[in-house]
């Protein structure tokens, strides 16, 4: 149980009113681990991705890595819709892909409508859980497929065996980061902008 607890699980929940964000690891029972990538080696770390779709309703997809302990993929996959279901969140479809990752560690799935989808920051080799969450409303990934440069990540970039990233990679994950604070910035003003108007 003290492995299960290690696995990391994010999601998104999105408030009636107000952007709030809470945890469903947390809710769930589940520890907020810390993401440990080493290069490529395999199991040495976990990893999840938070999706929120582009008219506000709320979707989860999470990716989950088996820990160093042993658990394999069937094993964790069967555990965290377990934890899922019991706290009200229902599982429209998990995948269990292969990971095809080159340097980039970009990675190629087919979801389960046979769309192609990529995402980033997975290890080299190895083979990870997909799960996709529908919200409690039921509203699910397939039916809102959010944009993938809109995707707000929770992983670290991926390193190179030598634990440094190449220029690539590290031009890649500093436009993210610029367009993350711009997109913070241009929240804030409009929620100041919200704000006067309506005390004025």
């Amino acid at each position: 149980m003290r492995h299960l607890l290690a696995i990391l699980l994010l999601a998104v929940l999105c408030a009636q009113a107000g952007a709030e964000e809470r945890y469903l690891d947390r809710e769930a029972g589940f520890s907020l681990a810390p993401l440990n990538w080493q290069g490529a080696r395999i199991g040495q770390g976990n990893t999840a991705l938070r999706l929120k779709s582009p008219d506000g309703s709320c979707v989860y997809t999470v990716m989950v890595m088996p820990n160093e302990a042993g658990m394999d993929v069937p094993q964790v996959g069967e555990a965290l819709f377990q934890q899922a279901a019991a706290s009200g969140y229902k599982m429209v479809g998990s995948r269990q892909v292969k990971v095809g990752a080159h340097a980039g560690g970009q990675v190629t799935y087919r979801t389960a409508d046979g769309k192609v989808e990529q995402t980033t920051g997975v290890p080299l080799g190895g083979r990870i859980y997909f799960l996709q969450v529908a919200s409690r409303s039921g509203e699910s990934f397939k039916k809102n497929r959010p944009q993938f440069d809109r995707i707000t990540s929770s992983f670290q970039p991926e390193l190179t065996p030598q634990g440094q990233r190449s220029a690539e990679d590290r031009a890649y994950y500093e436009r993210r980061e610029r367009l993350r604070r711009e997109r913070l910035r241009d929240e804030r003003l409009r929620q100041e902008r919200l704000d006067r108007e309506r005390y004025q």
